[in-house]
């Protein structure tokens, strides 16, 4: 992390595009953002010249064996790095997403967006959640958890002041993530992704909390963008919406009326298959009687 870290403090192009992005000094530091330069072997050499050798260094996720088994390279080339701490802020594993701008050297294009370290001895993608360290005490004190989806997303959002955010980094919740969340907080408020995949996440994770007796409540953005965006845009509209997120099940009533038409045979299909397994998830008898009576 500190190799990462200063690399990123020796690269301005860098430091000027999150600077774009609205990221702001101090962020930086507390969640020690870094930069992997453009090369091979950077990180290899560099922890080679500290001592670690490269068997050692492939157990930690931080390099790849070649396809011959001949040789190492490093996992993490032209990447701005976000690392990953258990709930005690010990970095535990890398999230490094692609840093590409024209006509420069160290950025890449053909690769995926973001990259991130596999299952380790010490780091375990079904447990860990981005942020939880910083966000756990925030999110004991107001009761609920705000799960958004990217690391910008989660950084941003505790730059503007709200604080109780964690990162799923683009998949849906685990029951492992459930239950260390259940254990700080009964409310889970989840920002609703526009698109199919991330809807699709969404509806699962929150399938998932019914079983774990979270109060859900859902978090639309009125422009659609995503959270990072928003907040560099208007950070106060994003404090607006994490305060009017909906129980999930106003929310899905709302947006299958706007969508489907009640007074048509198919449209009553649509609205009954889109609604039906919310309502099965629901947990308390009253609360389900009173949504299938409206439906």
């Amino acid at each position: 992390t500190k190799i990462f870290e200063k690399n990123l403090s020796l690269t301005p192009i860098v430091q000027t595009y999150l600077k774009k992005r609205g990221v702001e000094e101090n962020t930086i530091k507390e969640f020690r953002l870094g930069f992997a330069p453009q090369s091979w072997d950077f990180l290899l050499k560099t922890l080679g010249q500290k001592g670690f050798n490269k068997e050692e260094i492939g157990k930690a996720g931080l390099v790849i064996k070649s396809e011959d088994n001949s040789s190492y390279y490093d996992r993490f080339r032209s990447r701005i790095m976000f690392p990953i701490t258990d709930s005690n802020e010990r970095v535990i594993g890398f999230g490094g997403r692609i840093f590409e701008t024209k006509n420069d050297p160290r950025s890449v294009t053909n690769e995926a967006k973001y990259v991130n370290i596999p299952n380790t001895l010490i780091y375990d993608k079904s447990r860990a959640l981005y942020g939880l360290a910083k966000a756990k005490n925030e999110i004991r004190t107001k009761n609920q958890v705000i799960v958004v989806e990217g690391y910008m997303d989660c950084l941003m959002s505790h730059q503007t002041g709200v604080k109780n955010t964690i990162a799923v980094s683009g998949t849906a919740l685990t029951g492992e993530q459930l239950k260390s969340l259940r254990r700080l907080c009964e409310t889970i408020i989840s920002s609703f992704d526009t698109d199919a995949a991330g809807e699709s996440a969404t509806k699962r994770s929150l399938a998932l909390a019914a079983q774990f007796d979270f109060e859900r409540k859902i978090l639309a953005i009125p422009s659609g963008k995503d959270p990072a965006d928003t907040i560099l845009d208007n950070p106060a509209l994003w404090r607006q919406s994490v305060e009017e997120a909906k129980p999930i099940v106003d929310f899905y009533f709302a947006k299958v009326s706007r969508e489907q038409n009640p007074h048509t045979v198919q449209g009553k299909k649509e609205i009954a298959n889109s609604l039906l397994p919310l309502l099965a998830e629901l947990t308390n008898e009253i609360e389900k009687a009173h949504w299938v009576s409206k439906l």
